[in-house]
């Protein structure tokens, strides 16, 4: 994206809380601890993404854009799949399960990012 969204991103610091779902499963509520926040609130990550986005638009000044979904796709995409695969210790299995994905969608995007 643009500046800001890298500045953002590299402010902030995550948190998981675990919230029970209808079906009785537990999902993760990713909230990001915005470091230019100081009074200290959390924001969830769909926050920090909406404002990133309304500033891309706002910064644009009515100038006519396209390929914005391919554009944030692979602006999260690859430092998702870097987190993800630090946090399963380079185990791909072990990452899938933590996305939700097979092993050949993984490998797929792996390599689309250069990771392997």
């Amino acid at each position: 994206m643009d500046k800001t969204a890298n500045h953002s991103a590299a402010q902030a610091a995550p948190e998981s809380k675990q919230k029970k779902q209808d079906d009785g499963q537990y999902s993760p509520q990713v909230r990001i601890k915005d470091m230019s926040n100081l009074n200290g609130q959390s924001q969830h990550l769909r926050h920090v993404v909406s404002d990133t986005i309304g500033q891309y638009f706002d910064e644009l000044g009515g100038e006519e854009v396209t390929d914005v979904y391919k554009m944030v796709l692979n602006e999260v995409e690859k430092p998702l799949l870097e987190q993800v695969m630090s946090h399963a210790g380079q185990n791909q299995s072990k990452a899938c399960s933590i996305l939700g994905i097979n092993r050949g969608t993984l490998r797929k995007k792996l390599k689309q990012h250069e990771l392997i």
